[in-house]
């Protein structure tokens, strides 16, 4: 590994679970350890999963180019009638703007789906030998992941430095898109903000003329056409602004100034509730200028190999997936054996309706797969909300302990027979329970 290089970062405070209320430790103060210069092998460059074509196909980025294309147009049919772009140099100069923003936008759309956010390799195995027992296992994959990298279920791999799967792009956001997929909010928000600047003004001064009629008051514009278009550009521009923009501002502000994507601050949150004997360090916040460079300004092909990372000099290479290997056996520990007591069919709209109306508009908020159940059956529920419970197909062995006497434990039997679903479809939790002795 190579040598500690210092940050002086002034004034900048880390914001990981790592320091105390009342007493937070400057980033500045702490060293970084570059990724160090071990070649696994995980990641193969043209490994993309899917086509373009069937990457753009779904309604995800087909709606997005459809909103896009729509503001485009409006936009344009504004911009000929109020401001002639061939007539004066301002015309011509936002016209030309228009253009660019929109093509930055798509062009980023468009790589981000299809660029991905790099797959580790399935079956993927590390060099060194030691490294196995401190890394977490992937039974779909049937390999190990990489630190930051989590299993998705919706493209059926494991994502490196997984930060969500995004359905506008029909794909997940992470190491390799991470800083494309940034790039195609902002130029989507400067798109729709000039939109705005053009079409809003056109919009209230015609309402003002209709509904206050005065000769001071007069119609902005001739053509149907240009009202019309002024109107959808207007209200498309309008919400793609409210929607992207809490995203982009939850991206920069949580996301890149702290380096922790959505599922890292979940797990540090866990880390935080759990019992230790010293608070955990987050390995990978650097400082905020740091932290940008790295997410931002790291190549248009992000540099490192997805696998290592640049860490905090108190920290470790593996002590972000420790943490996570610590936290999954509590969760199998503290895991409780139910048994189901009414049916349900995996479905989401008319099967959670059959079980009642607040099941159906409670369902969770994650994109984990609804799971049919049947009565009889057994799982280990790990977590839950009001109306759903997450658990896990399990079956009752029996086994002869050291003393020679007959005991039993529940074993996991399908690792693909887990997800969500009701509450109601178990008994009373408020029975006594059973834990489960071991994951599988």
């Amino acid at each position: 590994m190579m040598a500690p290089q210092k940050e002086h970062l002034e004034g900048d405070y880390s914001a990981s679970s790592t320091s105390s209320p009342e007493y937070p430790k400057k980033t500045s103060d702490i060293s970084i350890l570059d990724a160090p210069n071990w070649d696994d092998n995980a990641l193969e460059a043209d490994d993309v999963g899917k086509s373009l074509f069937r990457r753009m196909f779904y309604w995800g980025p087909l709606f997005s180019l459809t909103i896009i294309v729509f503001i485009g147009i409006s936009t344009i049919i504004v911009s000929s009638e109020i401001w002639p772009p061939f007539d004066t140099i301002g015309g011509f100069l936002s016209l030309t703007f228009h253009f660019w923003t929109h093509y930055m936008t798509i062009t980023n759309l468009i790589k981000a789906a299809y660029l991905g956010p790099g797959y580790i390799k399935l079956k993927w195995v590390p060099k060194n030998p030691e490294h196995k027992q401190r890394l977490q296992f992937c039974l779909v994959c049937e390999g190990y992941k990489a630190p930051r990298s989590h299993h998705c279920s919706q493209c059926n791999r494991c994502v490196m430095k997984m930060e969500h799967h995004c359905p506008w792009i029909n794909n997940c956001v992470g190491h390799r898109n991470h800083a494309t997929f940034v790039r195609f909010m902002f130029y989507a928000l400067l798109g729709c903000l000039q939109s705005m600047t053009l079409t809003a003004p056109i919009l209230g001064r015609t309402l003002m003329a209709i509904f206050y009629p005065n000769p001071r008051h007069s119609f902005p514009v001739k053509n149907l056409s240009t009202l019309l278009g002024a109107l959808t550009g207007s209200c498309l521009a309008l919400g793609v602004i409210i929607a992207v923009g809490a995203l982009f501002f939850f991206q920069v502000f949580r996301v890149i100034r702290t380096n922790k994507t959505a599922v890292e601050d979940y797990i540090c949150l866990k880390a935080e509730s759990r019992e230790r004997d010293e608070p955990f360090v987050y390995p990978y916040d650097l400082g905020w200028k740091r932290n940008v460079k790295e997410v931002l300004f790291n190549g248009t092909f992000p540099k490192g190999n997805g696998i290592w990372w640049p860490v905090r000099a108190d920290c470790h290479q593996f002590t972000f997936s420790e943490e996570q290997i610590e936290q999954k056996k509590l969760k199998h520990q503290c895991a409780r054996i139910k048994t189901i007591i009414k049916e349900y069919d995996g479905s989401k709209a008319i099967g959670a309706c059959r079980i009642s109306v607040s099941t159906f508009f409670c369902q969770p908020y994650t994109d984990g797969r609804r799971l049919a159940v049947k009565p009889g059956e057994q799982y280990a529920i790990t977590r839950g909300m009001r109306h759903w419970v997450y658990g896990r197909l399990v079956e009752k062995r029996p086994y002869i302990d050291d003393a020679g006497k007959a005991q039993y434990e529940f074993v996991p039997s399908d690792h693909f027979r887990r997800g969500w679903f009701p509450r109601k479809c178990v008994e009373s939790f408020k029975k006594t329970v059973e834990n489960v002795p071991k994951d599988e």
